[in-house]
């Protein structure tokens, strides 16, 4: 179990639908919670960009929670690096807290810089990778196996 494939298939297909969901909802909340109460410089975009990921999510698992199996087939490789993105979102938001606390010394600037070129370089594909999951399964399964 160690190619992207079958990881994506084992959290889109698996761990998404484990106890109902609501891990998976568990964690998007703590997430969301954390993300929304981090205290961040005023106009820094990690919060507001992670928020708009972690929506992404929330939509992307209502699409695929209870779908077909072509339908999670199809959105699992993307919802996998959707999860990834706003995962990191997240991990950053909290690194950039922690920064605008810290010191105010070169690394924590530094950290306030990165999280600043992940919120509008990175960030910004969970709108991309969303449409993709939530267009579903027929302009993949309408494709013949001689046009791979």
């Amino acid at each position: 179990e160690g190619t992207n494939g079958i990881q994506a298939m084992d959290l889109a297909g698996r761990k998404l639908s484990m106890g109902g969901g609501e891990p998976m909802r568990e964690l998007i909340a703590l997430m969301e919670s954390e993300t929304r109460d981090a205290d961040l410089p005023d106009g820094h975009p990690i919060g507001d960009a992670t928020l708009n990921a972690i929506d992404a999510v929330r939509r992307a698992m209502d699409a695929l929670s209870g779908a077909d199996v072509d339908t999670v087939g199809s959105g699992a490789t993307a919802f996998l690096e959707l999860f990834a993105i706003a995962a990191m979102g997240w991990m950053w938001t909290r690194m950039a807290a922690a920064a605008h606390a810290g010191s105010g010394d070169a690394a924590d600037g530094a950290k306030l810089d990165l999280a600043r070129f992940f919120a509008y370089r990175r960030l910004p594909r969970a709108d991309s990778l969303v449409a993709e999951i939530t267009a579903g399964s027929q302009p993949v399964m309408a494709l013949a196996a001689e046009q791979f």
